[in-house]
């Protein structure tokens, strides 16, 4: 069996099946929840896991720093403060990988944190 001709097929090869070359319909994964920003557009992003779900921090054109639960695609909170595009976001955390703060950079030239409160 060629395992290249089932991935282009869209066919997947059973592993407890006979050695006869028989392949299946591949089962059809889960939509994934798509993030739709209303205006602009998403410049940086960085990902956080909390104990109950996990935020996705977008920094957007507008100077904003958005906050989405990954898991159902809702925004959860917009932080202002920049006066032009973000740029860059980078979550800081503690050595046993709690978050603790977000790093944002600009490009109006400022770098902001935000408390733990914020994620």
């Amino acid at each position: 069996v060629d395992p290249h001709a089932a991935a282009t097929t869209g066919r997947c090869i059973d592993r407890g099946a006979p050695p006869d070359g028989e392949t299946a319909p591949c089962p059809t994964p889960p939509p994934s929840p798509v993030l739709t920003i209303e205006s602009g557009l998403v410049y940086a992003l960085a990902c956080v896991a909390r104990a109950q779900t996990t935020v996705l921090v977008g920094g957007a054109l507008q100077g904003e720093v958005r906050c989405w639960d990954a898991a159902t695609g809702a925004l959860l909170e917009t932080l202002a403060g920049h006066d032009d595009r973000v740029d860059s976001v980078l979550a800081l955390r503690e050595e046993d990988h709690a978050p603790v703060a977000l790093a944002t950079g600009s490009s109006d030239g400022s770098i902001r944190l935000w408390g733990p409160g914020h994620l």
